[in-house]
């Protein structure tokens, strides 16, 4: 084992295989209109999609963002999404006030998968499914 910025690996070529894999993929997500953030020693990728002004089930706010968390491995496993590479997602709809400290209680949650499926309201919102589409064609 080998400790990347805190995150362990089984070595460093296992590490570099997967910065192979994924580069390619936050690209490929990029080129969709998304922006993302990764920490390239961790397989968490964080992918936004700024929306500007939209109704969310409880207010409508002019300066909103989709925000996805997954976590994505190079190989596909029973407890991944449709037995895929993404173990863990979760999409929510946050607003981005400026100067905002961030309140757990601003936020939607449309969809969220830890091992196994725990919350889909994805057909409420056609931008939070467009967005779980898309990542599921990039990633998984």
């Amino acid at each position: 084992m080998i400790d990347i910025n805190g995150h362990a690996w089984e070595s460093k070529k296992e590490f570099e295989d997967y910065k192979e894999y994924l580069i390619p993929k936050l690209h490929e997500i990029l080129d969709k209109g998304y922006s993302v953030d990764w920490d390239f020693s961790s397989n968490w990728v964080k992918i936004t999609k700024y929306v500007g002004k939209h109704k969310a089930p409880d207010s409508i706010c002019s300066n909103m963002r989709f925000f996805a968390e997954i976590k994505v491995f190079r190989t596909p496993s029973t407890y991944g999404i449709k037995n895929g590479k993404i173990s863990k997602m979760g999409i929510k709809l946050r607003p981005t006030y400026p100067n905002m400290i961030f309140n757990i209680e601003h936020q939607t949650i449309y969809f969220n998968y830890d091992r196994g499926k725990e919350i889909n309201d994805l057909k409420k919102d056609k931008i939070a499914k467009k967005m779980y589409n898309d990542i599921i064609e990039v990633f998984n």
